[in-house]
């Protein structure tokens, strides 16, 4: 079975919600201003450089976010996808993360495991 590509871009999405703080340092939105509050940012200020292919991105946007590779670059079999994130940005061993497996399964509703390829790979699956 394959992995679709809108679950590949939610666990892409997820990876910058779960590390937040390493894609966007602190800055806050505006979306509660309007009620005198703020709201920190979840990270997805990001998503649209991420979702660029790395063909497009600059080498400081594949510092900054993740980048998804189908399985004609990544190390997956056919139908799979692998997201590279080895730029000065990334967390250490982000791939590693109980917390990042706990967040995709929930934001894919269980159709979707991760398991690291490398230190800075992570191979996306149908479960």
């Amino acid at each position: 079975m394959s992995v679709t590509i809108k679950d590949a871009r939610t666990v892409l999405a997820t990876i910058l919600k779960t590390f937040a703080i390493y894609v966007c340092e602190g800055h806050e939105s505006t979306a509660g201003e309007h009620m005198g509050e703020t709201v920190p940012c979840d990270g997805t200020c990001m998503l649209k450089t991420a979702l660029q292919p790395r063909e497009r991105k600059s080498y400081a946007d594949m510092d900054a976010t993740p980048t998804l590779y189908d399985a004609a670059w990544g190390e997956v079999s056919k139908g799979n996808w692998s997201i590279a994130w080895e730029g000065g940005n990334a967390p250490d061993e982000w791939v590693f993360s109980d917390k990042l497996v706990e967040n995709v399964r929930e934001a894919t509703g269980g159709r979707v495991f991760i398991e690291p390829i490398n230190n800075c790979i992570l191979g996306v699956y149908s479960s």
